[in-house]
């Protein structure tokens, strides 16, 4: 095994796999590559300033809050948040205040069996979002890569005094070669998924069926290339494995029970790429007129730790 950094890029070689971790862009694992069968999991960046414009698009990068907020702005635990609007047509939060955010390497172990990278993001007072969002807390991620898979841990820990509004949510970008007809298997609830404003893109707390396309595209059906779709759902009460079925093998996701909504989505079907978002809560769940148990929301108390759980594997 070999782990190298090298201006904030660290770049790490096993038997199985090559991978790189960009601890100057949200601590993200940007590259997952499997040697046996030469497939590149996740999507790439075609260069620096691809990264830094779009940062949420490529690898796995970690929202915190994930998705949007409504006008940037929800009350909770008898306090009012406040967030940038930073998305001009919604006028919405979008993707939070991690996002391309500088982590710093907390440690890296290695044996026979086992490479853990351990990365953090500390917020408080000195960053410029904290006059809205007045919660100071700790955000670690650990990959675990072993000969199997990659297990991605993520820890949140409320450094404050008083409870913390906690969503949290990846985009993780699946590479979808175009001439490899990739098709997915998404578990999914029957009943459809949250029906979307087309303006403003949020929720309503109402459930649509689902179309045709999207029944088709998330059973393996058809393939998730050549046309656009976009859905956000509760995740199902069991099964939580995705599968995304490549030319030269099958990937597994998994993810734990505490990503309680997803999304899934392909940027119009012509990318290269699709997105399988494991979420905490909903987008907008601060808001929405749901209770809790169902939209996911959720305060962390003061001096406590959540930890989150997804695995990679090759088939």
């Amino acid at each position: 095994m070999s782990c190298t950094l090298e201006n904030k890029r660290l770049r790490f070689e096993t038997p199985e796999w090559i991978g790189t971790v960009a601890l100057d862009s949200t601590g993200n694992m940007l590259r997952l590559f499997h040697k046996k069968t030469q497939m590149e999991i996740l999507r790439q960046p075609e260069s620096e300033e691809a990264l830094k414009e779009s940062p949420m698009v490529y690898g796995i990068p970690l929202l915190f809050p994930p998705n949007r907020i409504r006008d940037g702005v929800f009350r909770a635990d008898g306090r009012e948040f406040r967030f940038a609007v930073n998305e001009a047509d919604t006028h919405c939060a979008l993707h939070g205040i991690v996002i391309g955010r500088e982590f710093e390497l907390k440690s890296t172990e290695e044996n026979e069996s086992l490479l853990r990278i351990a990365a953090v993001y500390r917020f408080d007072a000195e960053r410029p979002e904290f006059a809205g969002f007045p919660c100071p807390f700790t955000a670690e991620i650990i990959y675990e890569i072993r000969a199997s898979g990659m297990t991605h841990f993520l820890r949140i820990h409320n450094d404050g005094d008083r409870a913390l509004p906690l969503g949290v949510g990846f985009h993780t970008a699946f590479a979808a070669p175009d001439e490899e007809n990739v098709r997915i298997e998404v578990p999914h609830r029957p009943e459809g998924a949250w029906r979307i404003d087309a303006v403003r893109h949020l929720p309503d707390g109402s459930v649509r069926p689902w179309s045709e396309t999207e029944k088709e595209i998330l059973s393996g059906k058809r393939s998730v290339s050549g046309v656009g779709f976009s859905a956000m759902y509760r995740q199902p009460e069991t099964n939580r494995t995705a599968r995304i079925h490549r030319k030269n093998g099958t990937v597994r996701y998994e993810f734990d029970s505490k990503y309680t909504h997803g999304a899934c989505w392909n940027q119009g079907g012509t990318r290269g790429f699709f997105c399988i978002e494991p979420m905490s809560w909903m987008t907008d769940a601060p808001n929405v007129p749901l209770p809790a148990e169902v939209s996911g929301f959720a305060l962390l108390p003061a001096h406590e730790t959540a930890e989150y759980a997804s695995l990679i594997t090759v088939e």
